[in-house]
């Protein structure tokens, strides 16, 4: 379990690392798209430190991350609109291809988002709570796995 939680993290943390960069240059939908997945990013790590800290993590900050990454995931659809691509852009054209597909993944990280600040509201023991977490941060993979060009 605990294995599953660092890699989810250092995923994130590498997903972070790059964005920096690639924002630079990003303009309208293809920069709001940007910012909406770096603040995602962002919010995963905080969330991730909350969660490490057990009983002690601030469940209202946690489940405030997590609602804030549920309303980013309801917007993805708004956020890609089709030929919405640029030279920053990581999104692979395969986003518009094979659209619901793409937008299942999104309505999923939603479900998963709200699912954790929900439980992250009502005291949900450890275990259960990371595991929710690790599955929140699967939706994440594995949609950049499939719709997110690698990074140079």
């Amino acid at each position: 379990m605990n294995r599953t939680l660092t890699l989810a993290a250092a995923a994130l943390a590498l997903f972070a690392a790059g964005t920096v960069s690639a924002h630079q240059g990003a303009k309208g939908v293809v920069k709001q798209r940007m910012d909406a997945m770096k603040d995602t990013s962002e919010r995963m790590k905080s969330m991730r430190a909350s969660i490490d800290r057990g009983k002690e993590r601030n469940a209202e900050s946690l489940a405030a991350d997590a609602e804030q990454i549920a309303v980013h995931a309801a917007e993805i659809s708004k956020m890609f609109p089709e030929g919405s691509t640029s030279e920053v852009s990581e999104a692979k054209p395969e986003i518009w291809q094979e659209n619901a597909e793409f937008l299942d993944l999104a309505d999923m990280m939603a479900r998963r988002a709200a699912r954790v600040a929900e439980m992250a509201r009502v005291g949900t023991e450890d275990a259960t709570l990371q595991a929710a977490f690790a599955e929140l941060g699967e939706s994440c993979k594995s949609c950049h796995t499939k719709f997110r060009m690698k990074k140079q």
